[in-house]
């Protein structure tokens, strides 16, 4: 599956639902809300929450926190990093719950299977938060839906780096 290439570096944990439907990770204290009717939560090696519809379109968030910091367009491009044939379409600044990001719309090929891929990288501290939306070209996908989901995150409160007082 794509999504496990793209969290090679990633050292996500569980998530846990939460009351509403949302889901709060246990120690970096993030919440982000449900994915919507149609969306299927699965286990994605490293991820911290994934899920996926019928049609095969996945959602995931994985976290990293404790590397040295980047800006948010420079970790965004190391998800694509190493997957091979790929076209970047659209790349921009996003902000949110005012963290800095990036946000990016890739079409790579993987395994003969011509895939778009959206992902959304949000910085907090020395912590990386990226959400990735992963459909086939030839699947119409509800974009709205995926924006909506990510812009449900919470960030919970910053960690203090090893070493500060």
């Amino acid at each position: 599956m794509l999504a496990a290439a793209l969290v090679l570096a990633c050292n996500g944990s569980p998530v846990v639902s939460s009351e509403g439907g949302g889901f709060r990770h246990p120690t970096l204290g993030y919440s982000v809300g449900p994915p919507g009717l149609t969306m299927q939560r699965i286990r994605v090696d490293d991820a911290d929450l994934a899920f996926r519809d019928s049609a095969g379109t996945s959602w995931s968030v994985l976290s990293q926190c404790g590397r040295a910091t980047a800006r948010p367009a420079i970790l965004a491009r190391h998800l694509i990093i190493g997957l091979g044939e790929r076209q970047l379409q659209q790349a921009g600044p996003v902000e949110h719950a005012g963290l800095e990001g990036w946000a990016q719309v890739v079409d790579v090929l993987a395994d003969a299977i011509p895939l778009r891929l959206t992902t959304v990288t949000l910085v907090q501290g020395r912590c990386t938060f990226d959400f990735i939306q992963s459909a086939r070209r030839d699947t119409v996908v509800d974009v709205e839906a995926f924006e909506r989901w990510w812009r449900s995150f919470s960030p919970g409160p910053e960690l203090p780096v090893e070493g500060d007082a």
